[in-house]
């Protein structure tokens, strides 16, 4: 008798157990159902659109006239709960201001790609600014050898005129016309010592060149090498020629 009413009372502890969890399931599925629902649109469900109009006015309504769309809008439901937000289109001068600022990315971009190989470059040439003195301070150097060897070629062709006009000189005195050779020779002799000054003017433009693409190149390098700008002084003293 004790063992009937003993299995009856845990039945009964038993059928409450599974009520309750019965219950609370069917509370969350119910929970979740409603967030499902709420979360949807609503098939059939009014919506209003809100934009601003020609004198900036918001404006509510069922529909957008079609020369507001550019202007962007917003989708509101029944709820009052914000469905999408549609931005304005560009204008013509914030695409024109778009496209500008990309092709200065771009070109700035270009122009960074440029600079740093030509920095690499640079300082694969040189080891350091003292290096490029040493190299431009050769090149002055070379560069006043071919103009000091051209001024003693112009001396030479002066004195070779000066004989020559001399001999003409003795010619005429002695009656005798100046030769057809002795005129070719000074022609020739004029030509030279034209074409000798023009060269030094030449090389001497190339030194004038030459010291401010290397006074270039020696004021990238103390940036590159993290050293101070070269003071007046300072220039005075580099280069050579």
């Amino acid at each position: 008798m004790k063992s009937i009413q003993h299995q009856s009372i845990t039945s009964n502890l038993s059928g409450d157990r599974i009520a309750r969890n019965l219950n609370s399931a069917l509370v969350s599925v119910l929970a979740l159902i409603s967030v499902l629902v709420w979360s949807l649109p609503v098939l059939g469900e009014e919506l209003v659109y809100r934009y601003v109009d020609e004198n900036g006015y918001t404006v509510m309504d069922d529909r957008i006239p079609e020369q507001y769309i550019k202007n962007g809008y917003t989708v509101i439901n029944s709820f009052g709960a914000v469905i999408r937000v549609v931005e304005a289109a560009l204008t013509e001068d914030q695409l024109g201001r778009l496209e500008k600022s990309a092709r200065e990315k771009i070109e700035g971009e270009r122009l960074k790609a440029i600079t740093d190989a030509a920095d690499r470059q640079l300082l694969k040439t040189f080891a350091d600014p003292s290096d490029a003195e040493r190299a431009m301070n050769r090149q002055l150097e070379a560069l006043d050898i071919r103009v000091d060897i051209t001024r003693g070629s112009i001396k030479r062709l002066v004195i070779e005129k000066e004989n020559e006009n001399e001999h003409a000189a003795a010619l005429e005195r002695s009656g005798r016309g100046v030769t057809e050779e002795i005129l070719s020779s000074l022609n020739r002799i004029e030509r030279q010592i034209g074409n000798a000054y023009v060269l030094i003017d030449e090389k001497e433009q190339e030194k004038v060149q030459l010291r401010k693409a290397f006074a270039v190149d020696i004021k990238r390098l103390r940036e590159l090498r993290g050293m101070p700008a070269m003071s007046e002084n300072d220039r005075g003293k580099g280069g050579g020629g």
